[in-house]
């Protein structure tokens, strides 16, 4: 059994096409509002639910939330903004996640901007590499960033290209906005930090024990998977397309919350990595004093970065070396 889980905020005008390129190929879908302004209105169909958060609370919880009320056992997570090429491809995901049970699938990833099947000639996207330390010169020469005199960043996704094969094959990174994982796997990770049991919390800390807004949705589940043990896929015959920049999430979230932004990577330092990685990583961010609001949330709610940390530490496997043996990753940011 499939279920579908599609977190959105506002993006009414782009659900319909989306569902519609779903069509009857999966057992359920869960829709999840994240505290939109006005309601979502959809006519009552069986296979379709909605989860409505009373406030915005971010897609990484979103998705916890949706995960917990899902009935199936394969789950394809997607965006708002995502349209299947060929939905009965989706037969073929399940039997994939049963193969590579301890795996995220990603598909290949097209850009569109508007709802439309005119894909022919576009690049496609296969996956991502992982940077783990990030300044301009990383950056693409198109990207707004360049226009900082200064940028530094950390654990950033960044699109790979080509390799066309006939089966899956691991990369260091999903990204794209659809991704089949099986709900067991799901759940063994802890999702994005909000499906634990989190007694001993306050009310405040509860808010900061998994992802906020936006931003760092895939290295983190990524990294999650990979060293707890698993891995993260690419299926080349699997292909989607992405409305780049047209979600809520991604024209307003982006605008207004960089402070969840950076809260969210150096969650991803200090829950994943040793302390010593974990403080290299947040002085690669220090460079740049935007980063210092999401520096203060952090230390405000220690309890809460230390439980996640308990929790992934328990079911750590492997390290930040197996980079380096898979995929030939230099490992010298370790170094001060």
């Amino acid at each position: 059994m499939i279920s579908v889980i599609i977190p959105f905020k506002d993006d009414h005008y782009l659900l319909k096409p989306v569902l519609d390129a779903i069509g009857d190929e999966v057992d359920e879908i869960i829709i999840v509002d994240d505290g939109s302004q006005q309601k979502l209105e959809l006519a009552q169909q069986d296979k379709l639910g909605i989860i409505r958060n009373d406030t915005t609370k971010g897609v990484g919880y979103s998705f916890d939330q949706g995960v917990l009320a899902a009935h199936g056992d394969v789950l394809l997570l997607m965006g708002a903004d995502v349209l299947l090429k060929d939905r009965k491809w989706l037969k073929q995901a399940v039997l994939l996640s049963k193969q590579y049970p301890k795996s995220i699938i990603c598909s290949t990833c097209v850009g569109i901007r508007e709802p439309t099947h005119d894909w022919v000639g576009r690049t496609r996207r296969y996956g991502a590499d992982l940077l783990f330390k990030v300044t301009k010169a990383d950056l693409p020469a198109t990207s707004p960033c360049q226009e900082h005199e200064e940028y530094f960043d950390i654990l950033q996704s960044k699109w790979r290209w080509g390799k066309e094969q006939d089966t899956p094959y691991e990369v260091p990174c999903v990204l794209g906005a659809a991704y089949i994982i099986s709900k067991a796997w799901y759940l063994h990770i802890g999702g994005w930090g909000y499906i634990k049991p989190l007694d001993g919390l306050t009310r405040e800390e509860k808010k900061f024990c998994g992802f906020k807004s936006w931003g760092g949705l895939e290295p983190m589940i990524s990294l999650k998977s990979w060293f707890a043990g698993g891995s993260c896929m690419v299926a080349p015959q699997w292909e989607t397309a992405h409305m780049f920049g047209r979600g809520e999430h991604a024209t307003k979230v982006r605008g207004k919350r960089w402070d969840d932004y950076y809260f969210n990577k150096l969650f991803i330092a200090y829950t994943l990595f040793p302390e010593d990685q974990a403080k290299i990583l947040d002085e690669h961010l220090l460079k740049w004093s935007t980063q210092n609001k999401a520096r203060l949330m952090i230390k405000r709610n220690w309890n809460a970065i230390m439980l996640e940390k308990q929790f992934n530490d328990y079911i750590k496997e492997n390290d930040i070396y197996l980079f380096k043996e898979r995929f030939n990753y230099a490992v010298d940011w370790l170094k001060k």
